[in-house]
């Protein structure tokens, strides 16, 4: 084969192989639509150094009833979040919890996950998160800022079976109601590959 012939060639192998991997990451990612609003809690938008209390629903979070402790939103004021610019602390005004409401399938599993802190300078008593699906309680989780001057936050994953069209995962404080203590961050929620489940992927 001639030299320009064969350079030709080779181009036109390595775009189909390019475009083969494209296609292969599209169709991937489609099965990993992420579920959750507002996951990062970046919404609504607040000034650097700076905390906020909503007392009605924010974008994707609706706070627990019947208490009206407020959604707290901090942005790099006692504490830097996981990812982006801003996170929630669950002992707002007094001890409360959020929770969204997801279009899910019966029968799926999903990916449930997230990331949680303790509030530099508390104690265990004040860092007590909750995780809940579907009205059941599926995780409690505890963390110590005591001593520290900066977050420390902690990956937690789990896979969960939605039984109807609409699931509702909350979380909720459960330490000291005092206004201090339980950062969240990064919240996602995913369908869980099939072919991996079949494969034996991680739980």
């Amino acid at each position: 084969m001639p030299r320009r012939r064969r350079v030709v060639a080779i181009v036109i192998a390595i775009a189909t192989v390019a475009m083969g991997v494209l296609v292969q990451r599209t169709i991937a990612g489609a099965s990993t639509t992420e579920l959750v609003t507002n996951g990062g809690f970046e919404l609504p938008s607040i000034p650097f150094h700076s905390f906020a209390i909503f007392h009605a629903p924010i974008p994707g979070w609706t706070e627990n009833g019947p208490r009206t402790c407020g959604i707290e939103i901090q942005n790099n004021v006692a504490g830097t979040p996981f990812e982006g610019r801003q996170f929630t602390e669950l002992d707002s005004t007094c001890s409360t919890g959020i929770h969204q409401d997801l279009a899910t399938v019966k029968g799926e599993r999903y990916r449930l996950s997230f990331e949680f802190s303790a509030r530099p300078g508390t104690g265990p008593a004040d860092n007590i998160l909750q995780t809940w699906w579907n009205g059941r309680l599926i995780d409690t989780e505890q963390a110590d800022g005591t001593g520290l001057t900066h977050t420390v936050w902690r990956s937690f994953s789990f896979t969960v079976t939605a039984t109807g069209s609409t699931t509702r995962f909350a979380f909720s404080d459960a330490g000291v109601s005092n206004s201090y203590g339980t950062y969240l961050d990064a919240v996602s929620v995913v369908a869980r590959d099939r072919d991996r489940d079949e494969e034996g992927g991680d739980d």
